[in-house]
C-alpha cells in the first residue's frame, strides 16, 4: 500500500532548530510582523482547499481558522487580518477579509456563480 504524508515545520534559521512540525497544514507564509504563519489544509483534494489557519510561530497553536466552502487562495492583508478568496456552497465566489482580534471577517467583494464552477473566482494575484 502506498501512502503519501504531506508535513511543514517552521525552523529558526541561525540554528536549524525545528520549532513545530505539523502534517495538518502547509504552504506556510509569515506575517508582516513574523509572528504567525498562515496556511491551508495540506491535503488539497479536488477544486480547492477546505481551510486557511493561522499559527502561532513559536509553537504551532491554531490562533484562527476559517473553514467555509472551498478556499482557493489566502494572503496576508495586514499582521492582523489575512484575505481569503472562496466559493459557497452556493456558488457564490467571494473576497474575504478576516480578523484575527476579534475574531471577525467581512465580506470585500462578491459575485455570482456556479458551484464547483472555476469561472468568476477572484484571484488574489502576485
Amino acid at each position: 500500500e502506498l501512502t503519501f504524508e504531506y508535513c511543514s515545520a517552521v525552523l529558526e534559521l541561525p540554528t536549524g532548530t525545528e520549532l513545530w512540525r505539523t502534517c495538518d497544514a502547509g504552504s506556510f507564509r509569515f506575517s508582516p510582523d513574523s509572528r504567525s504563519v498562515l496556511g491551508a489544509d495540506a491535503y488539497l483534494d479536488g477544486f480547492g482547499h477546505s481551510f486557511a489557519e493561522v499559527r502561532d510561530v513559536r509553537d504551532g497553536e491554531v490562533l484562527r481558522r476559517f473553514e467555509a466552502g472551498t478556499v482557493f487562495d489566502e494572503r496576508w492583508n495586514d499582521q492582523q487580518s489575512f484575505l481569503v478568496s472562496m466559493q459557497t456552497n452556493a456558488g457564490s465566489n467571494e473576497l474575504l477579509r478576516v480578523d484575527l482580534d476579534p475574531a471577525s471577517m467581512e465580506v470585500l467583494e462578491s459575485s455570482a456563480g456556479t458551484p464547483g464552477d472555476p469561472d468568476g473566482i477572484i484571484r488574489l494575484g502576485g
